[in-house]
C-alpha cells in the first residue's frame, strides 16, 4: 500500500508584484497583479503578512528588493507561501531556482504561482518542479529573443547611419508622427555647441575658461544643473557634430545633420594636441603669451609662470617667461634663451602692434591693390561653387543607390561603410569650398574705413584692455609667430599686418608720390 505523507502546509504569506522598469507600470498593472493574488490568498486560507510590489529587472544586477522579501521570511519562524501572479513575474532565469530550492527543501517556503495555477512545496511531485523549469526557461527565451531583437535593431539602426543611443549636447530625442522615435538637432543648444567650437578653435579659451563663460552666461544642462569640465571636453572631441558617429571602434557617417564642418573640429583637436603636448603646472591658467611663444633655438613653447616675492608691503606676484631647454640638453646643443618678465615681453609685444599703425593714404593704396585681387579670386570661388553643388547634388543620389543595392545583396556592408566615409569626406571638402566662398563675399562689406579704425587702435586695444582673453585675440590675429632669443622677442605677422609694418618704414614714399596722377 503506497505510504502517503502528511505535509504541515503554509498558513502565511507574502505577495511578490513586480515590472522591469518605471515604463511598464501602467502596462503592467501592479495593482492588477496585487488584487489577483490577494483574491487567491483570500480563497485559500492565508494570511498575507507583507506585499512587496516593486520595479526591477530579473536579468541585471543583484536584485536588491527580490532579496529584500527573502530576507524578511528569512526572519519568520514558520513556513511562508511566496504568491505571485505568473513565474515570469517572479523570475526570468535559473539563478533565483538555485537560490530557492533549498528552502523549498527545507519547507521555509512555498511558491504559488497563481495564473500558472502551480503550487510548490516541500514535497511536490517531480511534475510540478519540471513544470516550474519549463515556465523559467519559456520566460528566460523570452529575454532572450527580446536581447536578440534588440540587437538587431541597433544594428540596422547604425547600418542606416542612426545613432541607437540618447542624443548628444546640440541635439534631442524625439517622437516622430509615425511613432518612431529619432534624433534631431535642438535649436535651443545647436548654436551654443557651435559657438563652443569656434571659441576653442581661436586657441585663447581653455576648457575651464569654457566651462565658466557658460556659467557666466546663465546656460543649464538637460536637467537644470550647469555644465561641467567633462562634458565640454566630450563634447569638443566628438566628430557627431560634424557628421560622423563612433559606435564600436568604427567611425561611420550619420543622417542627423551636422553643426560644424571637419575643418573647424580639426582646428579644435590641434588646440587640444598643441596644449596635450607641453605639459604645465600652471596649465589651468589663463596667461597672456601661454602657447604664443617658442624658443628660436630649440623650437620649445616659452612656458609662463607665477612667482611670490615677499616685501615690506607685502606678497607680490611676478609673471615669468622661460623655456624649459629640455630639447636642447636632449640633443646636445647650447639653447640661449633666457627668462624674462612678463612686463618686458608686453613691452616688446605693444612696440611690435604699434609698427602696423600707418597713415590713410598708405592704406587706401594696399586696399586698392587688395580690391582687385580680391575681384578674381571671387570670380574663381564663383565657379568653384558652381562646380562643387553639382558634386553635392550626384553624391547625394549616389548615397542612395549604394543604399539600394545593399539591400538587394549586389554590395557587401563593408563596401557600403568604406565607400560612404569617402563620401561624407568629399562632402565635406565641398561644403567647406562653397562655405569659403560665403566668407569671401562677407569681406566684401567691410569697408576701408573700418578697416582703418580696426588696425590703428589695435596697439591701444592690446594696451589698456583689462581681459586676458581679449590680448591672446589680437595677438593672434596679427602675428603668426612669436620667437624668444636671449631676451629679445622676434615677431613674424599674418598676413597683411607684414605688409603695413614694411608700408610704416616706407610711408615717406609713399607721401612723396602722387596718389591720384
Amino acid at each position: 500500500m503506497k505510504k502517503v505523507y502528511q505535509v504541515e502546509r503554509a498558513k502565511k504569506a507574502v505577495i511578490l508584484a513586480r515590472v522591469s522598469s518605471k515604463e511598464q507600470e501602467e502596462g503592467y498593472s501592479l495593482e492588477g497583479q496585487g488584487n489577483n493574488a490577494r483574491a487567491y490568498c483570500q480563497r485559500k486560507g492565508l494570511d498575507v503578512l507583507e506585499t512587496f510590489s516593486f520595479s526591477e529587472s530579473s536579468t541585471k544586477g543583484t536584485r536588491k528588493k527580490f532579496h529584500a522579501m527573502l530576507d524578511f521570511i528569512d526572519k519568520q519562524d514558520e513556513c511562508i507561501a511566496i504568491v505571485s501572479d505568473t513565474v515570469d513575474r517572479f523570475q526570468r532565469s535559473f539563478k533565483e531556482t538555485l537560490e530557492l530550492n533549498p528552502k523549498l527543501n527545507a519547507g521555509k517556503v512555498e511558491l504559488h504561482f497563481v495564473s500558472n495555477g502551480l503550487v510548490l512545496h516541500k514535497n511536490s511531485p517531480a511534475s510540478d518542479k519540471t513544470m516550474w523549469n519549463m515556465c523559467v526557461l519559456m520566460a528566460e527565451s523570452y529575454v532572450l529573443q527580446l536581447s536578440d531583437n534588440t540587437k538587431r535593431g541597433i544594428h540596422q539602426k547604425i547600418k542606416d547611419g542612426e545613432w541607437p543611443g540618447k542624443a548628444p549636447l546640440g541635439y534631442k530625442n524625439i517622437m516622430n508622427e509615425q511613432g518612431k522615435r529619432i534624433i534631431v538637432i535642438d535649436p535651443t543648444t545647436a548654436p551654443l555647441v557651435k559657438k563652443l567650437f569656434e571659441m576653442y578653435a581661436t586657441g585663447n579659451h581653455t576648457l575651464r575658461g569654457l566651462t565658466q563663460w557658460l556659467v557666466d552666461e546663465g546656460f543649464k544642462g538637460r536637467r537644470g544643473s550647469k555644465y561641467f569640465l567633462s562634458t565640454i571636453d566630450r563634447t569638443l572631441k566628438n566628430p557627431f557634430y560634424y557628421g560622423m558617429m563612433k559606435v564600436r571602434g568604427e567611425t561611420r557617417p550619420h543622417i542627423h545633420g551636422s553643426l560644424i564642418d571637419k575643418h573647424l573640429f580639426d582646428m579644435c583637436q590641434n588646440v587640444r594636441n598643441g596644449y596635450h603636448q607641453q605639459h604645465t603646472h600652471y596649465g589651468s591658467k589663463e596667461f597672456v603669451f601661454r602657447s604664443v611663444i617658442k624658443c628660436a633655438d630649440c623650437g620649445t613653447l616659452i612656458s609662463p609662470y607665477t612667482k611670490a616675492r615677499k616685501t615690506k608691503n607685502g606678497v607680490h606676484y611676478h609673471t615669468y617667461l622661460m623655456c624649459s631647454h629640455y630639447k636642447a640638453k636632449k640633443d646636445g646643443f647650447a639653447c640661449t634663451a633666457e627668462q624674462i618678465n612678463e612686463k618686458d615681453a608686453l613691452q616688446q609685444t605693444q612696440a611690435a602692434l604699434e609698427k602696423i599703425k600707418v597713415a590713410p593714404e598708405v592704406l587706401k593704396v594696399a586696399l586698392d591693390e587688395l580690391q582687385t585681387s580680391t575681384f578674381n579670386d571671387l570670380e574663381y570661388l564663383r565657379n568653384k561653387e558652381i562646380a562643387a553643388k553639382k558634386r553635392l547634388g550626384s553624391i547625394d543620389s549616389e548615397r542612395k543607390s549604394l543604399f539600394a543595392k545593399e539591400a538587394t545583396g549586389l554590395i557587401d556592408e563593408s563596401f557600403l561603410t568604406a565607400r560612404l566615409k569617402e563620401l561624407k569626406t568629399e562632402e565635406e571638402q565641398l561644403k567647406r569650398a562653397t562655405q569659403s566662398n560665403t566668407e569671401a563675399k562677407a569681406k566684401q562689406a567691410y569697408t576701408a574705413e573700418r578697416v582703418l579704425n580696426l588696425i590703428n587702435r589695435l596697439p591701444e586695444l592690446f594696451k589698456n584692455g583689462s581681459k586676458v582673453e581679449q590680448k591672446r585675440a589680437i595677438l593672434k590675429l596679427v602675428l603668426s609667430n612669436v620667437e624668444l632669443k636671449g631676451k629679445k622677442l622676434y615677431f613674424f605677422y599674418e598676413k597683411p599686418f607684414g605688409l603695413l609694418s614694411e608700408g610704416l618704414s616706407c610711408s615717406k614714399w609713399y607721401r612723396g608720390r602722387d596718389l591720384n596722377p
